[in-house]
């Protein structure tokens, strides 16, 4: 019974919920500034005064609106100079300064003077208009903030996004645009260093406020208004809904283009929505595609069966795996006859995720299937095809496995990681398979998609690659097929986005015992994206092998605790391994930066506690190997840290002279461990072409 993990972080939480809140905040803002004008205006009709500003040096014009036309009392930043006689020019209230005590406007004499009215005067001064001014600003503050987010909501949702970002992409340029004061700016950027706060706010409440003020009182509401005047005013609502309208336009465009931007690396490449539809899915047709397999957590008696469909019907509730221990149709040259079905000992139904999010937008249907096939014999090769429903036609070509001995040695795996997609990562996988493993282990750093949904065609791609170089061909390929390398994988930084999510990561490699579950106690969950992303592998009678996450999704201190009640649980299980993506003694970074110090801290005491033999670490693409370590100390019966991940990557240079490194260098490499019957096992390095690395 393996111990059980904690529950898992939930991957598939929509990731742009925090740009959701923020984007909402500031929406709430505006509406305070928009119910603060709708008063004000009602204020003002009633013979009231109009708040025009906030603050202790806030000045306030007192119009009768009945007769007279609303001023302008702020052109820019800057206020008006304020006199306590009245003005000449026409159409213009009298305007008085604080200190005036808000008494009688000789243009607006039925306005109550009363003390009273005062205090209500005196209210709006230091609440509403001052409430004003905070709404203002915090809104565009929030806005600033989520312009980061913005991004991520206009790559991620799609059709949402797009019009999301249309939307306020446009506000913010019309924003910049309709306050049309470049000098101003400068001023405000260059001049006022000291007043940044007040000058902020005056530019804000200028720009959002009286605007308002001006469209629902000034702007053609008035008696009084010349015709010239009112053309003028006509003429600049026209160009600023012209303007708006070709603003959104232009938004719509350049929104729809970068929809569903995908960035990935090794190699740097970027598609969208757009130009992915004019390449070809790489998953069409009726026979499933990447067929590939993953380790169970007896790797003596189970494996994982993988397998992606893209067509839309009911067979797909049932993915079945048809298998037996001798071959029927190993020339892949022919198609499988009809009665195909028939002629294997064994089937099992598995489970099946339809991938969402993009996938359907883009009219791409995509299935994950999987079917653990348990109750196996150790050392023994199997054969298999695998598909759905009852028509041979979509099922796989015959492909075959080897299930680990169940001895103290006489298997092989291979461990490295950082593979990207490249042909110098093809090289390294058809490397590994001409050394005849039982099994691939990846730490990290797969596919580089970048922890993006829309990258799904660089997973088809590297999917693609593995299903054509990492299996063993056969002796004779008309009397048996190639055998299949399982995986084993462990989550990279490059798999993770910046919510700490891994999109379709654990969808894609179901592994240790949680092919059927979510938390590895058996419960079945229909989101396979739950899964935990560590997990325990058992080999033969005396090995077991952690896939641990360096604290990309999972927190550190609650593998602590899962790993030494793993170990404690096998306590006969002496080969102890660990692979993860980011090393405790790294060859090409800083020993104090990073994940480094914090991963000493958590992980040096119960590697050294329970004898580890090997961690496999990886993330800086190069080649180390560590002196035998204890407690961050060497000691000659420690743990021994080997790799530090290129499986086809750019080479890096490392650096030589730390007092922990054995073995250092700047070189493609996968280590190919070898366990032996007496209990002994030894480690090699090779390259590209095969050549000994380090031994």
């Amino acid at each position: 019974q393996m111990p059980t993990t904690p529950e898992p972080v939930n991957y598939a939480r929509a990731t742009a919920l925090p740009g959701v809140i923020v984007l909402a905040a500031c929406a709430v803002l505006v509406c305070v500034l928009v119910v603060v004008g709708i008063v004000n205006w009602i204020r003002g009709r009633r013979g009231r005064v109009v708040v025009l500003g906030g603050g202790d040096d806030v000045e306030m014009s007192v119009v009768d609106t009945q007769d007279t036309d609303v001023v302008d009392m702020q052109e820019g930043l800057q206020s008006p100079t304020l006199t306590d006689t009245p003005p000449t020019t026409p159409h213009q209230s009298p305007v008085y300064p604080a200190s005036a005590g808000w008494g009688r406007s000789p243009a607006a004499s039925h306005i109550d003077s009363t003390a009273a009215c005062g205090r209500g005067l005196q209210w709006m001064r230091t609440h509403s208009a001052l409430a004003t001014q905070w709404a203002a600003t915090g809104s565009v503050w929030l806005f600033v903030l989520g312009l980061g987010e913005l991004v991520w909501v206009c790559v991620l949702w799609d059709l949402v996004g797009v019009l999301l970002g249309t939307a306020l992409l446009t506000w913010l340029i019309w924003t910049a645009w309709f306050v049309s004061c470049p000098p101003n700016l400068f001023r405000w950027i260059f001049y006022n260093k000291m007043r940044h706060t007040r000058s902020l706010t005056e530019w804000l409440y200028t720009l959002y406020l009286k605007q308002i003020q001006k469209k629902l009182i000034g702007w053609g509401r008035h008696r009084n208004v010349d015709r010239e005047r009112q053309r003028k005013r006509t003429r600049r609502l026209i160009v600023l809904y012209v303007g708006m309208a070709v603003l959104a336009l232009t938004m719509l465009i350049l929104c729809g283009a970068f929809a569903g931007l995908c960035i990935t690396g090794h190699p740097i490449t970027m598609s969208t929505r757009f130009t992915r539809l004019f390449s070809s899915s790489g998953c069409s047709g009726d026979a499933p595609c990447h067929v590939y397999l993953t380790l169970a957590t007896n790797t003596s008696s189970s494996m994982i069966v993988n397998f992606q469909t893209s067509q839309q019907h009911e067979a797909h509730s049932e993915p079945t795996v048809y298998y037996s221990t001798q071959p029927h149709f190993p020339d892949p040259s022919k198609p499988l006859p009809d009665n195909a079905l028939s002629a294997y000992e064994s089937n099992l139904i598995g489970r099946s995720h339809k991938l969402g999010f993009l996938y359907d937008s883009e009219g791409v249907t995509r299935y994950v299937n999987w079917a653990q096939l348990d109750g196996l014999s150790p050392n023994t090769t199997y054969y298999f095809i695998a598909g759905h429903g009852s028509d041979v036609k979509y099922y796989s070509k015959e492909k075959s496995f080897r299930t680990v001995p169940d001895t103290l040695g006489g298997f092989t795996f291979a461990a490295g990681g950082d593979s990207g997609y490249s042909s110098e990562s093809r090289k390294m996988l058809e490397t590994v398979a001409k050394q005849d493993v039982s099994f691939l282990l990846i730490g990290g750093d797969i596919g580089y998609t970048n922890g993006l949904p829309t990258c799904y065609r660089r997973w088809d791609d590297w999917l693609d690659m593995v299903q054509s170089a990492l299996q063993v061909p056969a002796e004779d390929p008309s009397t048996t097929p190639n055998r299949v390398i399982p995986l084993a994988v462990a989550p990279g930084n490059h798999e993770l986005n910046f919510y700490n999510k891994v999109p379709h990561y654990s969808a894609l490699f179901p592994q240790g015992n949680n092919a059927n579950s979510n938390d590895n106690n058996g419960n079945n969950n229909d989101n396979p994206e739950d899964r935990p992303t560590y997990n325990a592998l058992l080999l033969g009678n005396r090995s077991i092998i952690l896939s641990l996450d360096s604290d990309n999704v999972a927190r550190l201190a609650p593998q602590v605790e899962w790993m030494e009640s793993t170990f404690e649980a096998y306590p006969d299980r002496t080969h102890r391994f660990a692979f993860y993506h980011h090393p405790l003694y790294p060859s090409n970074r800083g020993y104090d930066t990073g994940n480094a110090p914090t991963l000493r801290d958590h992980w040096a005491a119960p590697f050294s506690k329970y004898n580890l033999t090997i961690g496999f670490e990886n993330h800086d693409h190069t080649y180390k190997r560590t002196k035998p370590l204890r407690n961050n100390k060497e000691d000659p019966t420690g743990t021994v840290f080997i790799g530090d991940g290129n499986l086809g990557l750019e080479l890096r240079n490392v650096v030589e002279d730390r007092w922990y490194l054995e073995v250092a260098k700047s070189t493609y490499h996968v280590a190919i461990v070898e366990t032996h019957e007496p209990g002994d096992l030894t480690a090699t390095a090779i390259n590209e072409k095969g050549d000994t690395v380090d031994a």
